[in-house]
C-alpha cells in the first residue's frame, strides 16, 4: 500500500520532469540548427 502511494506521488513528478527535459532537449536542437544556418549564411556571404 506504501509503495502504492508512493507511486502515485512520484508519477506525476517523474513524467513532468521528463517533459520538461525532452522540451529542452527539443529547444536545444532548434537552437543548434539555427547557428548552423546562421554560421552557413555568414560563410557564403563571406565568399
Amino acid at each position: 500500500m506504501v509503495l502504492l502511494g508512493l507511486a502515485v506521488l512520484v508519477g506525476p513528478w517523474t513524467l513532468g520532469t521528463a517533459n520538461r527535459l525532452d522540451r529542452l532537449h527539443v529547444r536545444t536542437d532548434a537552437a543548434w540548427a539555427a547557428l548552423d544556418a546562421a554560421l552557413a549564411r555568414r560563410a557564403v556571404v563571406t565568399r
